[in-house]
């Protein structure tokens, strides 16, 4: 019995897609159509592994038993978006822990010389420690018990071929052999540029865009010829 379903798949088979039709997109599909991947000799998966390869530590590294069960990577894996809450407040604790950090730094370094009760206690600066404090703890007691990990990310299932996407409360479900990769440039705040693989699919208006980010365009090459591979 094959493992796989008919519908996984494989990247050997050649592409013999017919072109979409004229209106099939929304405006949000043709913007980012801008920039198509081609393609570029030499560019391997290999590559991106060497600069990249935290998750592949933690996926055959000591915690491989514990996350084993729970994380089916053989079968299919998660990309996370902002669209998930878990996501989301996880961005907000790290962001609350960075402000507790900078607080204590430069709180201790006034109560050096102005001493620990006059800066913690008649200045109030436990009450403004303990705001960044309580969101830290507040987010992680919600991510970790209260909101589900996986809700509204994008998943590929290796074993069927197909990618499913959360839209409008219903999973869609779309074979991944359609998306076709283009690359997404953009501006972070320092105004340094970066790059995202975008995946579009070609016969609707669907789309989801890879979480990390490349700092060239022969990075995002990678990205989806690792893709294929998985």
């Amino acid at each position: 019995m094959n493992y796989y379903a008919e519908s996984a798949y494989n990247s050997t088979r050649p592409r013999d897609l017919p072109p979409a039709e004229a209106g099939q997109q929304g405006w949000k599909s043709r913007s980012l159509r801008r920039k198509p991947l081609q393609g570029r000799p030499g560019v391997h998966c290999g590559e991106h592994l060497s600069i990249s390869h935290a998750d592949l530590d933690a996926l055959f590294g000591r915690a491989w038993p514990k996350h084993m069960p729970h994380w089916r990577y053989h079968e299919k894996v998660d990309w996370e978006h902002l669209g998930n809450p878990a996501v989301l407040i996880n961005a907000i604790v790290t962001l609350a822990m960075v402000g507790v950090f900078a607080g204590v730094v430069s709180l201790g370094s006034f109560a050096v010389y102005e001493g620990f009760y006059e800066v913690f206690v008649a200045w109030g600066g436990g009450i403004v420690l303990a705001v960044p404090v309580s969101i830290c703890v507040i987010g992680t007691l919600l991510t970790k018990y209260v909101l589900s990990p996986d809700k509204r990310n994008f998943w590929l299932n290796r074993r069927t071929g197909l990618v499913s996407l959360p839209r409008r409360g219903r999973m869609v479900e779309l074979p991944f052999d359609e998306f076709d990769p283009y690359l997404m440039p953009f501006t972070g705040y320092m105004g340094r540029t970066s790059y995202q693989l975008v995946l579009i699919h070609r016969y609707s208006d669907q789309h989801l865009i890879y979480p990390e980010e490349g700092e060239s365009p022969w990075e995002v090459e990678a990205f989806w010829e690792f893709w294929q591979q998985y």
